[in-house]
């Protein structure tokens, strides 16, 4: 038990996490401004974002790094570490990419509205 509480006191999100919230903030305020030219805003809809980006996917990659960090619990060595990186930084890339694909289109978006 002690172990766990260690672990658990040494788990480091880091600047990855940094990075998804950035991202995720950047993709709300374009949200939001879309949806104000649009004439769509909505102030019921604004704490949504909570629900479907920041919990989902911050909050799932943050999720899958802890679990992952229970992994040096099982002992496997050099190939745990690894995998463990390998995973989490693949999982990262994913939400990164998914998230800047979303911001350049909010951007695309809003410049053809402004261009009008």
């Amino acid at each position: 038990m002690l172990q766990i509480i260690e672990l658990l006191q040494g788990i480091e999100l880091g600047y990855r996490l940094a990075v998804i919230a950035a991202i995720i903030v950047v993709d709300w305020v374009l949200g939001i401004l879309l949806a104000l030219r649009s004439g769509e805003f909505q102030w019921t809809e604004l704490p949504r974002f909570l629900w479907t980006n920041v919990f989902r996917y911050g909050g799932g990659y943050a999720a899958m790094q802890v679990v992952f960090q229970f992994g040096e619990l099982l002992n496997l060595g050099e190939l745990g570490l690894v995998l463990d990186e390998a995973v989490i930084a693949s999982a990262w890339a994913a939400v990164c990419v998914k998230f800047v694909a979303d911001v350049v289109a909010k951007v695309r978006e809003l410049w053809s509205l402004f261009a009008k």
